[in-house]
């Protein structure tokens, strides 16, 4: 079985506050309670800009519509959340797409990476057992197409949770080619990678 888990959760320090994502009229999106988002179309370059939402401005499209039918929970999004985010930055989108991810899937996760900076976290079945790559966004050119330096963003611990009957027999960091000390209790791995640089693998061997 080959799995991923994809937690693009950019951990940047934003404060969350209530979001109302409103209709798309023509080319305006609301993005909070008092700021428009607008987007002037120029062949294929999208310009974007912010302002004040006029007085009497009423929305009427929901942030996310859920819905959920025995064990199975579904969402939608009226508009492009995750990428206005990674435009403009704003903590109420990246809020929102947190909570609705916990919520869907029932707050249980694979792995958890706990730490601060921007973390890319996917994770791999292999022979030996598990691998947990960590990729380092931590970067003011992170929205680019290059980074022109590496900022470490200190400590990362990772928990991962193994199916049952699975032991672990070692951990090994293919990147800083160390052998880390963990623990694992009640099916649950816990280690700590003490230094990232540009991107670490957490190599799980189980048996």
């Amino acid at each position: 079985m080959r799995f991923r888990v994809n937690a693009v959760f950019m951990l940047f320090a934003c404060a969350a506050s209530g979001l109302a994502l409103g209709q798309q009229t023509r080319s305006e999106t609301d993005v909070s309670g008092n700021w428009m988002m607008s987007a002037d179309l120029f062949g294929s370059t999208t310009y974007l800009r912010m302002e004040l939402k006029q007085a009497g401005d009423k929305l009427s499209e929901p942030a996310v519509v859920l819905r959920e039918s025995g064990g199975s929970r579904m969402a939608r999004f009226p508009g492009d959340i995750e990428r206005t985010y990674w435009l403009t930055g704003h903590g109420d989108l990246l809020q929102l797409l947190l909570n609705t991810i916990r919520w869907v899937s029932h707050n249980e996760r694979v792995v958890h990476v706990e730490g601060a900076g921007s973390i890319e976290v996917f994770c791999w079945e292999t022979s030996p057992g598990y691998a947990i790559h960590l990729l380092n966004y931590t970067n003011p050119s992170a929205q680019h197409g290059w980074l022109r330096s590496v900022n470490p963003p200190g400590p990362q611990k990772v928990t991962m949770r193994l199916p049952s009957g699975v032991k672990v027999r070692s951990v090994a960091l293919l990147r800083a080619e160390q052998s880390p000390l963990f623990e694992f209790r009640n099916q649950m791995l816990q280690v700590t990678v003490s230094s990232l640089e540009d991107y670490e693998v957490a190599a799980i061997t189980v048996g």
